[in-house]
């Protein structure tokens, strides 16, 4: 367990650092921040382990290039993460290096020598031991999550993810799609710091807010998760927030996560960016079938003539039927949303409904082509 280097880059220190070589290793793994300043690597190997992070400023060798690629030549060979250089006697590395570095995507750094190690290396292994705890942390919520737990079980694990959780339970998740959420989870906890039972995890690859409360705060909670959504919201574009029920018991916790995950997903098909789980309506139950073969079939069903009166004489009766459920079977709201007139929307609703024999039915007409429209949200 650790931290990527490009997540220590944007560690306060590091985030000085410009990187000189190497840039396709950012990925690499640091598990350890150590010091060489040296030569003594070259009489005890054993000091060296993967997934060292080095910082150095070369004074040992700061006039001998050769050298200098020598200990890069063993650093990459103990697997190590990458090399920081403090830039108090060289401003740039040598072009072997560079090249050296760059074929095996071995990350070196240039910093300026106004940033004290002591600071760098609180920094990242701080980090590591919140990455460490974090990933502890989404293991317990994976346990959590699994079928045929008791509620004294749910309880119990509970208690091991937040020893100060109360009674009662709600559920957020934050789903920021191609976004890095170290720095925003690392912002929430501060603010939320005062906060006894609720905890900041980072799970997935987004982020669990669990809130639980006595009854007193029922209502103030609800205040509060306006609050947070606005607040989650604000950090950024692209996220997706899911919101569970308000649930009285602590044993429902991992019905608020499975609700918080499930209204993310719908809200990323739907593209909203607050989706509560209460407002999901039949997506509950579709979300959950979408992979079966019977759901695809009712879906090719309706909505494939549809698609192939389409193609064939160039029609758009699909995008129709879609807007039509999507303003909840409002004509006047449908003819709004397509820019057409609501005669136009009548005809093509009665052109569907002869393609699919349904000339005669209203209500179950509606019905399935709603059911059809949201499976292919899905699909």
């Amino acid at each position: 367990m650790g931290i990527t280097v490009a997540e220590a880059l944007k560690l306060e220190g590091l985030d000085k650092a410009t990187v000189v070589a190497g840039g396709s290793g950012l990925g690499r793994i640091i598990t350890r921040v150590s010091v060489v300043e040296c030569p003594e690597y070259e009489e005890y190997p054993e000091l060296l382990r993967e997934g060292d992070f080095f910082l150095t400023s070369l004074y040992a060798f700061k006039n001998d290039e050769a050298r200098q690629l020598e200990l890069i030549r063993t650093l990459v060979e103990h697997r190590s993460s990458g090399l920081c250089i403090i830039d108090l006697y060289m401003n740039d590395v040598s072009p072997a290096i560079k090249e050296f570095a760059d074929e095996v995507s071995y990350p070196v750094l240039l910093l300026p020598n106004d940033i004290p190690y002591g600071d760098i290396i609180t920094n990242v292994m701080d980090a590591i031991i919140q990455s460490k705890n974090d990933t502890i942390q989404a293991m317990k919520i994976d346990n959590l999550l699994q079928p045929g737990k008791t509620a004294e079980e749910i309880k119990q694990i509970a208690y091991e993810v937040n020893a100060r959780f109360k009674e009662n339970v709600t559920v957020l998740y934050c789903k920021d799609s191609g976004h890095d959420t170290s720095v925003k989870i690392k912002a929430l906890r501060n603010e939320l710091r005062a906060e006894a039972g609720w905890s900041v995890l980072k799970y997935q690859d987004g982020i669990l807010l669990i809130l639980t409360f006595d009854d007193r705060a029922r209502s103030g909670v609800v205040l509060r998760l306006d609050e947070l959504e606005r607040r989650l919201i604000a950090m950024g574009p692209g996220c997706h927030l899911g919101v569970s029920s308000l649930h009285s018991g602590l044993e429902y916790l991992s019905v608020a996560v499975k609700e918080a995950l499930l209204a993310v997903d719908v809200g990323q098909l739907l593209d909203r960016n607050v989706t509560h789980y209460r407002d999901l309506g039949l997506y509950k139950l579709l979300l959950l079938l979408r992979n079966e073969p019977e759901v695809k079939r009712f879906h090719a069903e309706i909505l494939g003539p549809i698609a192939r009166y389409d193609e064939r004489y160039n029609t758009k009766l699909l995008d129709t039927a879609i807007a039509y459920v999507d303003n909840d079977g409002d004509l006047k709201r449908t003819a709004r949303a397509l820019f057409q007139h609501v005669n136009t929307i009548r005809y093509r609703l009665r052109k569907i409904k002869r393609i699919l024999g349904m000339e005669n039915f209203q209500g179950t007409f509606y019905e399935q082509l709603s059911v059809a429209v949201k499976i292919h949200k899905m699909l």
